[in-house]
This record gives structure tokens, sequence and C-alpha cells, in this order.
């Protein structure tokens, strides 16, 4: 930190990762973008390019789109393609060098480590949340050259308040004078004063002016089963745009109408959080634009935006178990064991939790509006939060399941402000509620049935029971095998119209069970094997509503000293029912 010279409004949201010199000999400064990924207003950017004008180095923007995330799908992947897109145009505006690696395969390496062995320092944001703390700290371990953390995404640096809080009030209490202040300002960027840097890469780099971004997402091996939202493109210009209605036709209003989910955009809420999280859109100006208005409707914009917003970022930031019930206040971890055991009215299986397949029409309704639109009204998100605590085995699978649920399918998912009102849904920055209530104990409770009283729920339901893209296709598949049913529940749960033609009598392909008479058995595939993540989790629900099982059968393998019994990594697993019955028909040994 010694060798840098920074501006008080840098300096104040940079730490050092790691204690290595300056490489002056190498050719460029890397700045390591993932979350603010803009070219305006950016602190990491801003440090960078500070870093390469005082050693006299260009600045390499380094963006990479790897296959390990646990939720990578089409709707992420060209979320983050299309913010991809205008940052390249607004660097190369400013004449800065940017690249872009998207692998085809999970296992095929990033190219960072290569990048970072040729960089003079490295530059990166300083993001609070799985899996971004450990990828830093396994890097910087391993850097050659110092290695730099910013906060591009709070308004008060996370690490200048040194602590996690735990209630609102205190936070607001602590931080909202330093706000007032900081909100008028304004961001100058800084003027890289090198020639841009021109050499070459050892991998092969997107360029978003000749590539079509869906081809390039088809190609990868991902999840597409989760579409794209095409009503919500990414990017810095889209997301200035909904800003800018929502500026026009919404904020005034916002302190009465934003708890109600039927209110359609740009009224209601600001639909700005997938924007924020993946930084296309600046913090800074968000909220310079909101205080420089006046009323209700941006006040209360400013205190969900800078308290309740910034004090999640806060607590993930000085936490490292927020998957865990451990980091909920005592209260709440207490009173959600001794309430346990408590039986719960009704038991869904992930499948049916994804897919709105439960008895209470409000939920599943706002499961659809995740699942096909890649978002989830603020409000009713508490709602259909807590309603897992009672549709669960334990506390501990509700957490699990709400994070998979919202992290999968949302714009905004694995967002420290996603984490906060998940973590609230089970008692964070809450306060214990008397008398205790089953299954919840202390925790706050919210009905599902008072919530769907006060909005016109019909509205609601026919909104966001459209498809993304506007648009319902009729849509026929010819074969009812496993990619057919697939393909057909796929457009299905976008909100498509589909119908399945087969030539046979069932479904399934060669999974189907053929009948004679008495009956029944496999003409095809006998069982099968899980070797795919995408459809473990499937599999996993099937298990536990027991359509599928194990098949304990003993298989053997002829050798030359005879039968040797075969025992294979993956359980065999088969349908439960006629096909099960079938085999007992016939020995296994």
């Amino acid at each position: 930190m010694v060798e840098f010279e920074f501006p008080a409004h840098l300096k104040e949201r940079l730490g050092p990762l790691n204690d290595v010199p300056v490489q002056p000999e190498r050719p460029f400064v890397l700045c390591w973008l993932h979350h603010a990924v803009r070219g305006h207003e950016n602190p990491a950017l801003d440090v960078a390019v500070t870093i390469g004008n005082q050693f006299n180095k260009p600045v390499l923007v380094y963006q990479g789109l790897a296959g390990r995330h646990r939720y990578n799908s089409d709707r992420h992947h060209t979320f983050i393609m299309e913010g991809a897109a205008d940052l390249q145009r607004e660097l190369s505006e400013r004449e800065i060098a940017y690249s872009f690696f998207l692998p085809r395969a999970a296992t095929e390496p990033s190219p960072l480590k290569k990048l970072m062995r040729r960089a003079a320092a490295v530059v990166t944001e300083d993001y609070p949340v799985p899996p971004f703390p450990n990828w830093l700290k396994r890097f910087a371990d391993h850097a050659d050259c110092p290695m730099l953390a910013v906060d591009c995404a709070c308004i008060i640096p996370m690490k200048a308040l040194g602590k996690a809080y735990d209630r609102a009030f205190k936070f607001r209490s602590k931080t909202w004078p330093e706000y007032e202040k900081r909100t008028l300002q304004g961001w100058a960027d800084v003027t890289a004063e090198v020639e841009p840097w021109s050499g070459d890469l050892d991998f092969e780099t997107v360029d978003f002016s000749t590539q079509s971004i869906p081809d390039l997402v088809a190609r990868c091996d991902i999840d597409h089963s989760v579409g794209p939202v095409h009503h919500t493109q990414g990017g810095s210009r889209a997301g200035y745009q909904r800003w800018d209605e929502f500026l026009r036709h919404g904020i005034g209003g916002y302190a009465n109408l934003r708890n109600d989910a039927a209110v359609a955009p740009p009224k209601g809420v600001s639909r700005m959080s997938a924007y924020l999280h993946h930084g296309h859109v600046s913090p800074f100006k968000i909220a310079r634009d909101a205080a420089h208005r006046e009323g209700k409707g941006p006040e209360k914009f400013l205190d969900e935006l800078l308290i309740w917003r910034e004090l999640a970022h806060n607590f993930c930031y000085y936490r490292t178990d927020i998957e865990s019930l451990t980091c909920l206040p005592n209260f709440a971890q207490q009173t959600l064991a001794q309430y346990e055991q408590d039986r719960r009215p009704h038991i869904y299986t992930w499948e049916q939790l994804a897919r709105g397949q439960t008895h209470d029409e409000l939920w599943n309704a706002a499961q659809h509006s995740l699942m096909r639109h890649g978002e989830l009204h603020n409000n009713l998100r508490m709602t259909w939060g807590k309603a897992l605590l009672q549709w669960t085995r334990s506390p501990a699978e509700a957490l699990r399941i709400l994070i998979d649920l919202n992290h999968r399918y949302a714009l905004d998912g694995n967002d420290p402000n996603s984490y906060g009102g998940l973590l609230w849904c089970l008692g964070l920055f809450d306060r214990p509620f008397e008398p205790p209530q089953p299954v919840l104990g202390k925790v706050r409770s919210r009905s599902t049935s008072t919530h769907r009283e006060r909005l016109d729920f019909d509205t609601y339901q026919n909104r966001i029971g459209r498809p993304a893209g506007g648009t319902c296709f009729r849509v026929a598949i010819i074969g009812a095998g496993i990619a057919g049913l697939t393909a057909a529940r796929t457009l299905r749960d976008h909100g498509h119209q589909v119908t399945v033609f087969d030539k046979g009598r069932g479904v399934g392909g060669r999974t189907c069970i053929r009948r004679r008479e008495t009956h029944a058995f496999d003409h095809g595939a006998q069982y099968f094997k899980v070797s795919d993540k995408r459809f473990a989790r499937l599999v996993d629900s099937w298990q536990q509503a027991g359509i599928v099982a194990p098949w304990e059968a003993r298989f053997g393998l002829v050798a030359n000293d005879g039968i040797e019994l075969d025992t294979p990594a993956a359980p065999r697993l088969v349908g439960v029912g006629a096909a099960m019955l079938s085999r007992s028909n016939f020995p296994t040994d």
C-alpha cells in the first residue's frame, strides 16, 4: 500500500489482499471485474487507472464467466453478457483494453491466474458473499504481485463501520448523518494517461460487437432450463432507462405503493435490484438522483437503498456463516430449535416448490414470478420466505431451499441484499414476537391468506402468469421420451402452452413400461443413474416423493474366474409402482 497514492474517496474503499511489491517490469495493471460491471463511477476501475498512471502502465480489464458457479444458467449468463457488451463499449470510449472469457465447459481452466502472473498489480472488487471471499483469498495467496480489493457497492464503505449491525435502527443511527453528506456528492472518473494496452492474449476473448449473445449462451454447458428474462435486459443503458422511468412515474408514490405487488411498474417498486447487484448502474448515481428529489417517496426510497441494502452488505462483510442458522440472533436460533419438532401442515419437495405446485395460490404465483420473470416483489418475498419454514422438514432445510430458489431464478440472486431478505424471514434484523407460534416459535409470522386479502390477487396473477417475453406460444412436441418431456416441462414452466404427441400409449420413451395381460416389464432402460447435478436435484425430489427408489438387485459380471459382483459407483434407480412390482416376478440373483 505504501507504494500507491490515492485520493481520499478511493483510499477509504480499498484494502490489500496480500503484501507483495509492484512488478514494474510487467506490461499492464489488471482490473478484474465481476459485480461492478460498468465503465463509469467505478471505484475498482478508478483505482486500477490511478495505479497505471503512477507506474506508466495501461489497464487491462478482465471479466470471466466461469462454469463453476453453482447457479449458472441461460438467465444469468444472458444478463451478465448483456452488461458486458455495454461495458465493452464504455471502455472502448475511455480507451481502456477489455477482455471477456467464456468457457464452454465448467472444467475449462480460467486464464485469470496466467493474467495475474503478467500483471504489475491486480485490482478487483470486495464482494462479501459466496463464493467470492474464498476466491479472492485463494488468488491473493498465490499472487506474485500486489492484489487490492475495492468496495464498489456501498455509499459508506463496508470496512469503514468496523462491525456487523443486527438491527436497522442501530445502523441508521450510526450512518444517517454521513449518508446525508455523501448522497449529494458527484463522482469524477479517473482519466487514463497511458496509451491503451494492445498486446496478445493466450485465450479466446469475446467481442460482443460481432458475436451473438444467444449463440454464446447456447454453446455453454450450463442449466438451459432457466431461460432469459426478455423484459429485463442487462446492461447500463437498459438499467438507466428503467431508472429514468421510475424517477418520472414511480418514485413520487413509492412510500404509499411500494408494498403492493399488484401495482404495475414503473409505479410501485423500482425493480433496480438486478442492475445494482451486477453493478450495471452506479449506486452513487441512484442515491444522488433520489436525494435531489423532495417528498416522502424519495425519502423512503433512500431509506431502503441506504439503510436496508447497506445493512445487508455490512452484515455479510463481517460474517462468514451467512448460509448457516448460526448467523441468526440468539432468540431466533433458540426458538427455531425449540419448535423444530412441531408437526408441519405440509411437506413439499424441492421440485414442487420450484415449480410452484403447493396448495397455496398466492405462494405459487410468487414462485411463478420468480421462475418466469426472475424477480419477486420485495414485500411479497417476505411472505413467500416465511411460508417455507412451515413446509420443509427443518429450519436448516428451509434456509437451504430459500437460498437455492432465490439464487437459481432471481436476476438479483446471490446478492448481499438477497441474503439479508432471506435471513430476515428466519429472524435476522428482527426481534422476538409473542405469543410463540407453531413451527415459527417467536419468529415473526406472515400469513399468505392475510397478504392475499390486501392485494388485487387476480391482477397480480394475470401479470406474472405471462411469459417473460410477453407472448405465450403454442408448441407441439413430437415424442414423449425423456428429451421431449423435459422440453415440454421447461416450456410450460416458462408460461407457454405445450402439447406432446407420441405414438405409444404411455410416456417415457425407452423408460416406459410395456404391459402384457397380468404382467408389466421394462422394454428399454431397466434403470437409470444420476451423473449430472442438474438432474440430481430433480431425482432427489422424486425419491423424497416416493416416485423413484434404488434398485437393490445384485448384478454380476462374467469374468475368467466366474461371476464377479458388480457394485456401481452410483445407485441404480427405478420407478416405484408397476415397474417396481414387475421386478418381483424375475430372479435378481
